[in-house]
């Protein structure tokens, strides 16, 4: 996490729809007094409720009738622009209940905002008598709150600390409380909760078997590519991770020959374990050290990486020419001008299979969860766009529920089996 002081904190309060987000935002700013605060409400309705149950604790700036994390993320990034420059001390994002706060983390996390702010721990509600309705949303969590334990049954409870157990790498605190009480702590790291990049040894109390384990900064990307061979080099008997790769957070996880992959909402830092049977192999920090990515995103180029992780670049002549381009893509885009290719004719002409599913990066270090071919392939890539407008390649989905939908300044497409 940043540390700089003349950054905003920014505190994500998220969790299911009437969980008791709302309630509890209410009392932490009651605690804040004398500070400059302001709330980024996020009702998915109109009527702007949960804005105005808010307003005479601090300022707020309201945001109806969409979603943050895809529908308005211009406009989010746009109404923090404009807090911070008021002079705020802190500043609250409460979304709705229906939005990806992982997603919310990876903005804040991006410029323009990553330089003026520094995210603070990721408050999750849930209520126990729902659990099913939140869990999605817990990994991300470095609060846990298990809000309306009053109205809980003892099985609902049970449920929830069973689950909450469960959660690897655990949230720093998990809260049961009753009317969205929690102390005003929970707004700041405790000490020790973010390591520097960091190697350890130590012996387990099995005989024969050693562990070695690694943190990283969030801010520190891997090479996918890389990071599975020098984990593969390594030879160890248990893998577990969760990983920041240049094609989106990953969970690492081996017991015996099989590496398996999976996205997370793990967003704290990047964290790695290995267990040896005998000594590790020489030379594994410096493997490891090989695998962090150093080359920066060239904005303007664009590579697609098969599943084999051979590489083909793609110059504008070449997205021109494609089949089935639009020179108009108004014709399909609505408020959209200009020249775009087209995603799927993009994919095959790249030798990208429909078995495969694919990973958008973008310059600035977003990258899209791993989607089927067959939802990306309804994509366009408009051409020449303005870098104001998020260019100069951006890829659209029309009318898409499945896929991140708009991406700006696309670098890379990459491909994985599914």
């Amino acid at each position: 996490m940043p540390s700089a002081t003349t950054r905003v904190p920014v505190h994500l309060v998220a969790g299911w729809l009437g969980t008791g987000k709302t309630t509890l935002l209410s009392g932490l700013l009651q605690q804040l007094g004398g500070e400059r605060v302001a709330v980024i409400v996020n009702d998915f309705g109109v009527a702007g409720y949960d804005a105005a149950a808010l307003a005479d604790l601090a300022r707020i700036e309201a945001m109806a009738g969409v979603c943050l994390c895809c529908t308005a993320p211009r406009g989010f990034q746009a109404a923090v622009s404009r807090l911070l420059e008021s002079g705020i001390d802190r500043l609250f994002v409460e979304p709705t209940g229906l939005a990806r706060p992982v997603d919310l983390v990876d903005t804040l996390r991006r410029p323009p905002l990553a330089d003026r702010t520094t995210l603070a721990p990721v408050i999750i509600v849930v209520d126990p008598g729902r659990l099913d309705e939140g869990k999605a949303g817990a990994s991300v969590a470095d609060i846990l709150v298990a809000n309306r334990v009053d109205l809980a049954t003892s099985q609902e409870l049970e449920a929830f600390r069973t689950f909450a157990s469960q959660l690897w790498p655990p949230p720093l605190r998990v809260i049961e409380t009753v009317h969205g009480v929690v102390p005003v702590d929970v707004l700041t790291w405790p000490e020790g909760a973010v390591h520097a990049d960091r190697s350890a040894n130590e012996t387990p109390h099995a005989e024969g078997f050693v562990a070695r384990s690694w943190t990283f900064a969030p801010e520190v990307v891997f090479g996918r590519g890389r990071l599975l061979a020098a984990v593969d080099v390594a030879n160890a008997v248990r893998v577990k991770g969760l990983i920041r790769t240049d094609q989106g957070w990953e969970q690492l996880e081996r017991v015996g020959p099989t590496l398996r992959t999976a996205p997370t909402a793990w967003r704290r830092d990047s964290r790695l374990d290995m267990i040896f049977q005998g000594a590790p192999a020489a030379g594994l920090d410096n493997v490891m050290a090989e695998a962090i990515r150093s080359e920066p995103a060239e904005t303007g180029a664009l590579e697609v990486a098969r599943a084999d992780g051979s590489v083909r670049s793609w110059d504008l002549a070449g997205l021109v020419a494609l089949p089935d381009g639009l020179a108009d893509v108004s014709r399909v885009i609505v408020g959209r001008t200009g020249r775009a290719a087209s995603l799927a004719a993009l994919l095959t002409a790249s030798g990208i299979g429909e078995n495969d599913e694919i990973v958008v990066v973008a310059g600035d270090g977003l990258t899209t969860a791993p989607s089927a071919v067959a939802v990306m392939g309804a994509g366009w890539l408009l051409l020449d766009v303005p870098a104001t407008q998020g260019g100069p390649l951006r890829l659209i989905i029309p009318g898409s529920t499945d896929a991140c939908a708009n991406v700006k300044g696309v670098v890379r497409i990459a491909a994985r089996p599914r």
